[in-house]
């Protein structure tokens, strides 16, 4: 197998030097060659300072590098790319809320003026996937963080170009960053980075790195199992961490084209041990345990013979741990077993007398008392007589039913094992259909568009059902308001809301926030009608409920509450905004126990300047954020914003009219959260159309015209018609249609809205000179994807909007900054 690889370490940096990039760079070939991945004259290595007589890592000799294989490599097999130093994360698109990844060579000085030096790692991938070395492997350990005050108006391409021969087939490409989008790489001084040390380690077949290829029928290293290792490592590494940092510190995998092969066969490796213990241990003697792997069970080990409470040998792999009594029921913990990792677990019986084997049905072990994707709950079953017609007898194969009664859901179903399947799916008129799939273990994860609500880890047994039944994303708030468990099946909140599952937290600020509107009050059956009073009208009003959620903050969630402040911002001028606990005054509104959650809650009621202000809302403890607020005339803008633990920031905008019934209200708070769900997943044309003409259907296609959604849609429909240009699968022939359409009535009806003036002007370029009158009032538009657009209408990296641009966080919908306090900031 011919293989080559370019090794790209940056320590000479003029401004921020580093001290572990060249030892990283030098560490990442010596494995390549210690594992005979490559040979040592097929390695291009690029350091600064250079070592070994080698070339200087500046942008001409590592886009000189690159060059070659791009040019010459359709005969290569296989290709290593290894870069470590500083990057940072570059806005990409004037149309969506989009940011690339550059990395910085060692001869650049500044980055604005000398934008055409930096090195587009991402529309370095994007080459190589029809060009090049028939697989890739590219790591990249460096920062993607947002650490300049004013960026390049476009990050350029990474200047590759000039290949005459045509693409022979699509490459097999994958990619692992060091961190997320908008993360700072960890390191050690004058040592290995983070991250290159534990690739280093998977590559050696470490933990969760050693997998197992059924079709080779070996022992195994792939770009999925390193990143599973790099990941849990760096998880544990950054556990003690506060929430926001641990946000964006993870590893980010990236995969194109088909499958990757194995990246090694590892021969052999030495087994594991498992050790089973019985609680009450003198109920041991009725219990019967076995492993079973991708649905066969496995004659050896078995408990007896084998005894309880010494380990056993097993092999390193994955398992499931099935027990049964005929004297009473047994539980097991855990039940799916990874034998890299897990060395103990934990079988528990209670004594019922004689009686027959029950179901076996699996319930996640409840989360930590903080926010994040509920548990979803796994039964394994036969078939019914219907799904057991459906394959061959003989045919290696199960069914998984995924179950969520959330509107919208999709679930992704990812194997975890070689070949590393992968499928999404929906349900057809609300009914959830079967997939059948190969034996083995699945990563199950509940979404709608880009949110997740719900995870469990599954395995798919041969001729067996597997349901899995999501659960509401888990929020200790809206359980100790709705007085629900952590993370129930549903939330409900009222009969004209209906039942939540996907952020329940954010629905319920949102509808704390929308019960201000006349006629909405009593929207909530958890929350009194005279805490939320109406605001008055006319005039554009902003109705705001913040919330904290969790418990993993400094101090008590409702200290923190106590103490934000809120202010509007208009052209530099700031108005305090007196923000109220929401349980002000609740000891005798017939709550059970008045207090519990809604402390964690404060509102806040302002008139709106105008379209395009900033509301500033400030933490000692967590921060700042700031974002831009929608406006119109005789409307509400109801805001609901929700910190959470683990650094995020939810937020939520509804604009209705001045007065609205209950059940329209709850009707557009559960639109435009479906919209902002579906739009930051770019699913908003290709799911919105399916949906009622009540909810976005009629947004999409122009018939209503709301402030916020029809700029969404606008920008939906301009990434479906660059799909359409670049001969993309799937578009929507009458994208150009809709696309004007929306984008004509939104400025029809909202002129003075710096989205729609935004929106004018890519639809006219004349119009740009109303976006700089705009920023010279000092107005910003909502969207993200507005506020980048106007930026580079501007092209002046110093002006507000460029800065507005710069500091949005990565893959935020709305005009949104965080400004950290206290530690970290």
């Amino acid at each position: 197998m011919k293989a080559i690889a370019i090794v790209v370490g940056i320590d000479a940096y003029r401004d921020q030097p580093l001290t572990s990039a060249v030892h990283d760079a030098l560490a990442f070939k010596d494995a390549l060659l210690r594992l005979d991945l490559v040979d040592a004259g097929s390695v291009w290595l690029l350091t600064a300072p250079a070592q070994d007589g080698g070339p200087p890592a500046t942008r001409d000799e590592i886009t000189a590098a690159l060059r070659h294989p791009y040019l010459h490599g359709d005969d290569i097999d296989r290709m290593f790319v290894f870069f470590s130093g500083h990057g940072i994360l570059v806005p990409s698109s004037a149309s969506r809320a989009t940011s690339a990844t550059a990395f910085l060579p060692a001869d650049l000085t500044d980055p604005i003026a000398e934008p055409w030096k930096l090195l587009n790692i991402d529309n370095l991938l994007q080459s190589f996937r029809t060009a090049g070395p028939s697989e890739q492997f590219f790591f990249i350990d460096a920062c993607r963080n947002l650490a300049y005050d004013a960026y390049p108006p476009d990050l350029p391409p990474i200047g590759i170009g000039g290949r005459n021969a045509p693409a022979v087939g699509g490459r097999a490409q994958g990619a692992l960053y060091a961190v997320s989008p908008g993360g700072q790489a960890l390191g050690s001084k004058a040592g290995l980075g983070v991250m290159t040390d534990h690739v280093i380690q998977a590559l050696h077949g470490a933990g969760e790195a050693l997998d197992y290829d059924d079709a080779l029928d070996s022992y195994v290293v792939t770009m999925n199992s390193v990143y599973a290792y790099v990941k849990a490592r760096i998880e544990a590494l950054v556990s003690g961490l506060p929430g926001w940092q641990r946000e964006y510190m993870l590893p980010d995998p990236a995969m194109a084209g088909r499958p990757l092969t194995p990246i090694r066969l590892v021969p052999d490796p030495p087994p594991a041990t498992l050790t089973l213990t019985v609680e009450p241990p003198d109920e041991a003697r009725f219990i019967t345990a076995c492993l079973l792997q991708r649905g066969a069970r496995l004659a050896d080990p078995q408990w007896p013979p084998q005894p309880f409470g010494e380990p056993v040998p097993v092999q390193p792999q994955r398992f499931r741990l099935s027990a049964s009594s005929y004297f009473g029921a047994t539980g097991v913990e855990p039940e799916l077993i990874d034998a890299r990792t897990v060395t103990t677990a934990r079988i528990t019986h209670k004594y019922m007398g004689p009686m027959g084997p029950g179901p076996r049905l699996h319930t996640v072990v409840a989360p930590p008392d903080d926010p994040g994707p509920g548990p979803a709950t796994v039964a394994y079953g036969e078939g019914d007589r219907r799904l057991r017609g459906s394959i061959a007898r003989d045919d290696p194969r199960g069914w998984l039913r995924p179950v969520a009664e959330e509107p919208w859901a999709s679930v992704d179903i990812a194997g975890l094992e070689p070949p590393y399947l992968a499928q999404s799916v929906r349900p057809w008129q609300g009914v959830w259909s079967e997939a059948i799939l190969p034996v083995g273990s699945y990563r199950v994860t509940f979404r709608v568009g880009g949110l997740i609500f719900s995870q469990a880890v599954a395995e798919v047994v041969r001729r067996e059902l597997t349901v899995v039944e999501a659960t509401s994303a888990a929020s200790p708030l809206v359980a100790g308001v709705t007085r629900a468990s952590r993370h129930p099946t549903t939330v409900t909140f009222s009969e004209a809301v209906g039942p939540v599952q996907a952020d329940p937290a954010l629905s319920l600020v949102t509808l704390i926030a929308l019960q201000r509107v006349r006629g909405a009050e009593g929207l909530l059956d958890a929350i009194p009608r005279r805490v939320a009073a109406p605001v008055p009208a006319p005039g554009g009003w902003l109705s705001l409920a913040v919330a904290v959620d969790g418990s993993g903050w400094p101090v008590r969630a409702n200290e923190i509450a106590a103490g934000l402040r809120a202010a509007i911002v208009e052209g530099g001028e700031r108005r305090p905004v007196r923000l109220d606990v929401l349980t002000t005054g609740l000891q005798d509104a017939g709550l059970p126990h008045p207090g519990i959650g809604l402390d964690q809650i404060v509102t806040a009621a302002t008139l709106v300047p105008s379209a395009g202000c900033t509301l500033a809302v400030r933490s000692e403890l967590v921060g700042d954020v700031e974002l831009a607020i929608a406006s119109a005339a005789d409307r509400v803008t109801s805001v609901g914003i929700v910190y959470r633990t683990d650094g995020a920031i939810h937020v939520a905008q509804v604009i209705t009219p001045a007065e609205l019934e209950r059940a329209e209200a709850a009707r557009h708070a559960r639109r435009s959260l479906l919209g902002q769900w579906l739009y930051q997943r770019g699913e908003m044309v290709g799911l919105g159309l399916t949906t009622e003409p009540g909810e976005l259907r009629d947004v999409l296609t122009g018939d209503e015209v709301d402030p916020v959604l029809s700029a969404m849609a606008f920008h939906a429909w301009s990434e479906d018609l660059a799909a359409n240009a670049s001969g993309m699968p799937g578009g929507n022939p009458d994208a150009a249609r809709f696309r004007t359409r929306v984008g004509r009535h939104l400025i029809e009806a909202f002129p003075s809205s710096p989205d729609a003036v935004v929106i004018g002007a890519l639809l006219d370029d004349g119009e740009w000179t109303r976006v700089a009158d705009m920023a010279t009032d000092g107005l910003t538009p909502v969207l993200a994807g507005n506020t980048r657009a106007a930026a580079r209408m501007l092209a002046d990296p110093r002006s507000p909007l460029s800065v507005a641009a710069g500091h949005t966080l990565p893959g935020s919908v709305w005009t949104l900054r965080r400004l950290r306090r206290g530690e970290g900031s």
